[in-house]
């Protein structure tokens, strides 16, 4: 059943920015996917002895073999997108196990293909450096989108404030003020004072 026919309550408008807000995050995410890689793959050339330069020129097949899958394998479970990944639990088995499936790839490929004159180091250590990074970035954005914004408790005025304030109101004549004991009543503060 079509949904704008179901609910009364139903505004075309508001379910194309949900799926424009679904549509950018997934953008985002996978180039944050990619991002991490390069970085990580960078990383891992830059700490071998050889050079930077001579690893990437030599190892960018394996690579690109390694973005592919990692990306494929990214969709396919869930960890680019938005809507599966809701607490840090979920959060840590989606990029587990994808990023796990993507390197169990890469490493038959290499395995099937005989290509061993790639440096293991780098290619394992750059998947092991974009999962570690991958979790703590997650960790954060998590932290932050779940965070509560809590506002700060009105603070509840002193005797001495509230009879300053009685005493301004102007009634001398004995009088109980009626907005004075509409402000005791709503605060409860004869109550708390009480107990």
């Amino acid at each position: 059943m079509n949904y704008c026919y179901t609910n009364p309550f139903f505004v075309p408008s508001r379910v194309k920015s949900v799926e424009m807000e679904n549509k950018r995050f997934r953008t985002l995410s996978f180039g944050a996917d990619l991002l991490i890689l390069a970085v990580s793959f960078i990383f891992m050339a830059a700490l071998k002895a050889a050079g930077m330069i001579s690893y990437l020129e030599s190892h960018y097949p394996v690579f690109l073999i390694l973005a592919v899958t990692w990306v494929l394998i990214s969709l396919l479970n869930g960890k680019i997108g938005m809507g599966k990944i809701i607490n840090l639990q979920s959060l840590f088995y989606r990029v587990m196990t994808s990023n796990i499936i993507s390197t169990s790839i890469v490493a038959l490929v290499m395995y099937i293909f005989r290509e061993v004159g790639y440096s293991r180091a780098v290619v394992l250590g750059t998947a092991l450096s974009a999962t570690l990074l991958e979790l703590i970035l997650g960790a954060v954005y998590i932290s932050f989108r779940k965070a509560v914004i809590q506002e700060p408790e009105a603070s509840q005025p002193t005797e001495k404030e509230l009879v300053a304030w009685a005493q301004r109101s102007g009634s001398n004549n004995g009088s109980a003020n009626p907005a004075f004991v509409e402000l005791l009543i709503s605060n409860n503060f004869i109550i708390n004072r009480l107990r």
